[in-house]
């Protein structure tokens, strides 16, 4: 699974790294405060915890008040993970999967 971390983003460079999947969903209004991180997912698939962590690692003092995460869709625990930090996830699908039963079918 990879992913692209991007940091103090203003709301018109932020629209240059989202995915255009993403333009109608995260709306620039939300987002006045300016200053955002942005954790992207990129392939099609269900994310799960794991990666999510590992994309989370990699990011020291995050200091951005607001906080995207874009995906397909998440796993129940890498959701949690990512609200926990304070950052709202977008995504496609909106299937409920926990990291065990996605494991199990794959």
């Amino acid at each position: 699974m990879s992913f692209t971390i991007h940091r103090h983003l203003d709301s018109a460079i932020l629209r240059k790294h989202l995915p255009k999947r993403f333009h109608v969903q995260v709306r620039d209004r939300d987002f006045v405060s300016g200053d955002c991180a942005l954790i992207s997912f990129s392939d099609k698939h269900t994310v799960l915890s794991n990666q999510v962590r590992k994309a989370l690692g990699e990011i020291s003092d995050l200091t951005e008040p607001n906080r995207i995460a874009v995906g397909y869709n998440f796993t129940q625990e890498g959701f949690g993970l990512l609200t926990a930090r304070g950052f709202r996830a977008y995504f496609e699908r909106d299937f409920v999967w926990t990291d065990e039963r996605l494991k199990a079918i794959r």
